[in-house]
């Protein structure tokens, strides 16, 4: 896989996006940035915080999972404060879990428009894919990246 340059510029982002890696993934919390040269999917909220989040929710209820959600939007605002100025490879370094994909290796890329308040959209290169949901007002940005930078990549749906 091919890295950012220093000098790669943003051009959309998305936030607050669950992704997974195939079925099976573990999912986390990203901010993704498609640039001109790739996408970069920057972990916000850790796998391991979402499920402890959950776990600490589920013994007290609807209050339980609101506190729990407000701590992990803290906790994701915290960390896009520590975006501020930094290159994209900087803000990937922040987490071992971020990555980047060059457009070269998107081999697919499917989006589809949620009519319960989600939209959906899937990457598939070479090692699988990335299943992504993200909330209905972000759907206009994430289908302009996708015709702009891999439109000869979209799949029909």
């Amino acid at each position: 896989m091919v890295a950012p340059t220093e000098n790669e510029i943003v051009q959309y982002g998305l936030v607050n996006v669950r992704a997974a890696k195939g079925a099976m993934g573990v999912e986390r919390i990203y901010d993704v940035f498609f640039t001109e040269n790739g996408v970069a999917f920057a972990v916000v909220v850790s796998g391991l915080k979402m499920a402890a989040g959950v776990a600490g929710a589920s013994g007290f209820g609807a209050i339980g999972g609101m506190i729990a959600g407000s701590k992990i939007r803290s906790g994701a605002g915290k960390l896009r404060e520590q975006f501020q100025g930094l290159s994209i490879p900087r803000i990937l370094a922040l987490n071992e879990k971020s990555f980047y994909l060059s457009y070269s290796d998107v081999a697919q890329v499917s989006i589809k428009r949620g009519l319960t308040g989600i939209s959906k959209m899937d990457i598939f290169f070479a090692d699988g894919k990335y299943h992504c949901e993200f909330s209905k007002d972000q759907f206009e940005v994430a289908n302009a990246a996708i015709s702009d930078k891999l439109a000869a990549k979209i799949k029909d749906n």
